[in-house]
């Protein structure tokens, strides 16, 4: 009783982990406390390994006294005490008698037996538990099986905090640099600037020190520093220490990471720099600009192994802001030297420049300017800012150089031109007294940045959808199962005609939900890329299904024309049929606008002329076999300027909030993923044609022809089974269904109640649900996993949510057969068959 109650108490502790824990600190430190105390042990480690480099990145520790785990830094869950792919626990009951790599440190620090515990997910051993006690002792079955089953649990937890954290980290890092680009903009002070970036990018990346350098007259001088008290210091520490490391950044042209300086060297001269502040790691990445090393970002940590190939990516694109930046500053410093350097300065200036009178009149205009204008400097100069609509101006609500002249102060805001963005500062400008005499207007486009941000909003409401969507379709599974099931059995009743086929409608017409349900599942749930043979034809048949409704509403009419047999290929279906509902939705506007009707042709063929093809890449290859897909519209058709640029982010002919422009350039990044080849053939008039060609890997048979053999004949002989399901329609209907068929069958509504059936009756069988209110078939299953094995054996699980990643991937931990539901006669009777006769 002891014991049960203590795995109770431990899997409660570590479902309260899992699902409340968002950070991985938090989660670690619930999913220890959870197995020692289940183990009854006093301290433990958990340690999480960076698997590109082997290196331990994450550590914690946790012991019921402060004197349990004196000496702890010292122990590390090496592979030593598993092998490096081994996923089973493994435990030493009395540490004296055992070769362990650490064996001497544990027993002088007073510990005798252990158990270390994997914690793998995604077929990688994310992490590892080292739980220690005080005294050897023997470890029961019971616990070694729970402790495994903890292990992968927490190891799937903490792939899934590791995802949020890093989607919270590129959030964090999309709003520092929009937050940055504004900073630095509303200042053009050189050394203002530089020192933003800085504060800024400590916001992202982690480091001690910092330099910005400048190569002025062929040498690297120090403009801007992070951690050091006095500028005058950092400059002296760069010529003793920091110049090598800023010469190899530049030698290298790219960002360079050092692991560890000491790395290499004698062990005393290690031990000896370990004494003092000693730089251990470096990151640096050079500032480019037309072609040329202007500088380097160099940063620095008295840490190994602090940096990442991450934070090279973050400090890339934050040296490509400060080389514009500190470009721009400097373009700015030389103005106020004199006119003729002002004058080829002024146009030098990527962003839009223009200078003020009192008056709002422009007296001096920037070609940068009168490009976003789509005019000349000359034509704009002498005009009132207010007539190009920058901003309400004098004729509205809001004018910021009335607003400056009247507090002195810079202004600034966002305008919205058309589908553009622009951020405008606008800043004093003095006479020779300090009076002031005007203004100048800085402007930047911004409309790469605000269609980014929208992009990720879209993104965050789609996975929002998702989870909504996942939710409903368990709901709707199980009475469209109910509905189905006992219209096939009463079809194979004696029944009139008539009502014969009124029965066969309502089966298909439930088959044709369960189909609109799976399709909004695949579609709304976010996937991460991943490649397997595919059924191209199926793919597109199940992509217009999706489609099908609003096509017929919008009197779009579609015709297909697959080849078959055609051969599978690699691919990932999430984002192939991503890439098929873009194309047909432009189809299908494209038709609409045009003539409020259309016909759409779908067409697929195999390719087998070894021609050779280019790649967006720009490699070569000659390819035997290729699957082609034509999508073709008669719409208005696609114009030559238009053809061009389609592929282009953000290029766009649809109406302000009809589309973003990221739709074909999305479809061609997917096709080239799959090393295949996009394009489009049109004439005005005469609709456009969207044709994709994507290479056939060698080995896999064509597809189609005739249908595969039908279900399994039916095991031989009367059978025990238990049906579990919290849908009281759904078991009476299974238990008429295997009645009919000869089996003894027990039906129960919850999974307490089948665990005493199964513990006072011998099953052949199980079918359980998978997610139940309270006892859930997840928890039935490890119950009799636990208890009765071979009984855990011959278990088929039901389910409406085999999309969701919780339910998925306890299917693959199982290895069990499964229903997706609504499922029909036919499906139940083979996959029951199917289990019966594997003995």
């Amino acid at each position: 009783m002891e014991q049960t109650l203590r795995s109770l108490t431990a899997q409660n502790q570590l479902l309260m982990a899992v699902n409340r824990a968002v950070e991985q600190d938090e989660l670690l430190d619930g999913v220890l406390r959870a197995m020692l105390t289940f183990m009854q042990m006093p301290a433990g480690i958990i340690e999480i390994v960076d698997m590109d480099t082997g290196k331990t990145v994450t550590r914690r520790a946790y012991g019921g006294t402060p004197s349990d785990l004196a000496g702890w830094e010292e122990i590390s869950v090496r592979p030593g005490y598993t092998s490096a792919g081994r996923k089973e626990c493994v435990f030493v009951e009395d540490i004296a008698f055992a070769d362990l790599p650490q064996g001497p440190l544990l027993t002088r620090l007073g510990f005798h037996s252990l158990a270390v515990v994997p914690l793998p997910a995604k077929g990688s051993m994310l992490a590892r538990a080292m739980l220690l006690a005080k005294q050897p002792r023997k470890f029961s079955a019971e616990e070694r099986a729970l402790l495994q089953a903890m292990g992968y649990q927490a190891g799937i937890a903490i792939h899934r905090t590791q995802i949020y954290q890093r989607e919270r980290q590129e959030r964090d890092l999309a709003e520092t640099l929009h937050r940055t680009s504004e900073l630095v903009s509303s200042s053009i002070e050189l050394d203002e600037v530089l020192h933003l970036i800085l504060e800024q990018l400590s916001s992202v990346v982690l480091y001690d020190r910092a330099y910005i350098t400048m190569i002025t007259d062929g040498e690297s001088q120090v403009v801007a520093s992070s951690g050091f008290d006095e500028a005058s210091q950092s400059a002296t520490f760069f010529q003793s220490e920091g110049k090598e490391a800023s010469e190899k950044v530049m030698e290298a042209g790219q960002p360079v990471i050092v692991h560890d300086v000491l790395e290499g060297l004698p062990a005393d001269t290690i031990a000896l720099a370990e004494k003092g502040a000693q730089v251990r790691s470096w990151l640096g990445a050079p500032l480019w600009h037309q072609g040329e090393i202007r500088g380097v970002i160099l940063l620095e940590s008295y840490r190994a192994h602090n940096f990442h190939p991450a934070d090279a990516q973050v400090l890339t694109t934050f040296a490509g802001q400060a080389s514009i930046a500190i470009v721009n500053a400097q373009l700015f410093e030389l103005v106020a030297r004199g006119k003729q350097a002002w004058e080829e300065t002024f146009d030098a200036i990527e962003d839009g420049i223009s200078v003020h009178d009192q008056n709002c009149r422009m007296l001096r205009v920037n070609r940068s300017l009168a490009a976003m204008l789509e005019s000349t400097p000359q034509e704009l100069v002498g005009q009132n800012c207010y007539r190009w609509q920058q901003c309400h101006g004098r004729e509205g609500a809001y004018c910021p150089h009335d607003n400056l002249m009247k507090t002195g102060e810079a202004q600034s805001l966002e305008v919205e031109e058309g589908n553009r963005h622009f951020h405008l500062a606008v800043y004093p400008l003095r006479g020779a007294q300090g009076e002031l005499v005007g203004s100048v207007h800085s402007i930047k486009d911004v409309t790469k940045q605000r269609q980014l941000q929208t992009q990720l909003v879209q993104a965050e409401k789609l996975s929002a959808i998702g989870e909504l969507v996942a939710g409903v379709a368990h709901e709707l599974n199980n009475p469209l199962t109910t509905i189905l099931g006992y219209a096939q059995l009463l079809m194979q009743e004696d029944v009139d005609a008539t009502i014969r086929d009124d029965l066969s409608r309502i089966a298909r017409e439930t088959l044709r939900s369960r189909r609109i349900v799976e399709n909004l599942l695949t579609f709304a749930r976010k996937h991460e890329p991943e490649k397997s043979a595919i059924d191209i034809n199926k793919l597109i048949e199940h992509t217009l299904e999706m489609r099908a409704y609003q096509l017929r509403v919008d009197n779009i009419e579609v015709a297909l024309q697959l080849y078959r047999p055609l051969p599978r290929t690699m691919a990932d279906q999430y984002q192939l049929q991503q890439l098929f509902i873009n194309l047909i939705n432009n189809a299908h506007q494209a038709m609409i606008e045009a003539h409020g009707h259309g016909k759409l042709l779908i067409r697929t063929s195999l390719k087998e002329d070894g021609q050779a093809i280019r790649y967006p890449t720009g490699r070569e290859a000659k390819v035997n076999r290729a699957i082609r897909i034509e999508i073709e519209d008669n719409g208005p058709g696609i114009g030559k300027d238009v053809m061009a640029k389609m592929f282009d982010p953000f290029f766009t002919t649809k109406k302000l909030g009809q589309g973003t422009g990221l739709g074909l350039s999305i479809c061609y990044g997917i096709i080239q993923e799959h090393d295949g080849r996009i394009w489009a053939e049109s004439s005005p008039e005469h609709g456009a044609t969207f044709v994709i060609e994507l290479p056939v890997q060698a080995g896999f048979a064509p597809q189609g022809g005739k249908a595969e053999a039908q279900a399994n004949q039916a095991a031989h002989g009367q059978h025990k089974i238990l049906v579990v399901d919290d849908e009281e329609g759904v078991v009476a209907l299974l238990k008429r269904l295997l009645s009919r068929e000869g089996h003894d069958v027990e039906g129960t509504t919850s999974g307490e109640s089948a665990l005493e059936l199964i513990s006072s009756q011998e099953f052949d069988l199980i079918i359980s649900d998978v997610k139940m209110p309270g006892f859930s078939g997840q928890k039935l299953y490890q119950k009799v996993r636990q208890q009765f094995p071979e009984m855990a054996r011959h278990t088929i699980f039901l389910s409406g949510d085999t999309v969701s990643l919780e339910t998925r991937t306890f299917l693959e931990a199982t290895e069990s057969r499964f229903l997706r539901k609504p499922f029909s006669i036919a499906e139940l009777k083979q996959v029951v068959n199917e289990v019966l006769k594997e003995d």
